[in-house]
């Protein structure tokens, strides 16, 4: 992204529902990770 789009007030923040599956797909793996570590 260019600071001016992220300065420009019309740009739409990025989707909350895209974040939440982004952190939910962290978390699995990160569960994964540590269940394949232990």
């Amino acid at each position: 992204m260019t600071a001016a789009a992220i300065h420009d007030p019309l740009v739409p923040v990025p989707q909350p529902r895209r974040l939440l599956r982004g952190l939910r797909i962290a978390r699995l793996l990160d569960r994964l990770t540590t269940r394949r570590w232990t």
